[in-house]
């Protein structure tokens, strides 16, 4: 018997102070992101997610990979946004991440330490895929 997975998009969002994280009203830390609805694309949910957590738009988009935790079956997708990000819907508050600060978050899921691991060593695999889509300036202000 296989177990089915809910579908969810998930949005890594790089700052000048890290990795955006939300903090729900149970006090779990998490990437932006959430379930997709029917017939939607993860990699839409994710984006759908971020502006609806986050308040923030996002105008460039790269879907990275698929990550399968106990619950989810994630589509990870690397968003540069505009915007000032503040907590809405679902998010009471925001965090930013770092490799150097993530053992903070306490309540961090293991599936957030697990994708923000794994897209940290893409990222030092990929490097020119990043400096590709990078886009200076990108808009976030925090």
């Amino acid at each position: 018997m296989s177990l089915v997975k809910n579908r969810r998009g998930t949005a890594i969002v790089e700052t000048d102070h890290g990795i955006l994280l939300v903090e729900t009203r149970k006090g779990m830390i998490l990437l932006p992101g959430g379930g997709a609805k029917k017939r939607e694309p993860r990699f839409e949910a994710a984006v759908r997610e971020l502006r609806e957590e986050t308040g923030l738009l996002a105008f460039s988009a790269l879907s990275l990979f698929e990550h399968i935790s106990y619950s989810n079956a994630h589509r990870v997708v690397w968003i540069v946004a505009s915007g000032e990000p503040r907590p809405y819907d679902d998010a009471v508050a925001l965090h930013y991440c770092t490799p150097e600060t993530v053992k903070n978050f306490k309540t961090a899921s293991p599936a957030t330490r697990e994708i923000l691991n794994r897209f940290w060593e893409y990222q030092k695999e990929h490097p020119q895929l990043f400096t590709m889509w990078r886009i200076p300036n990108s808009g976030i202000s925090s």
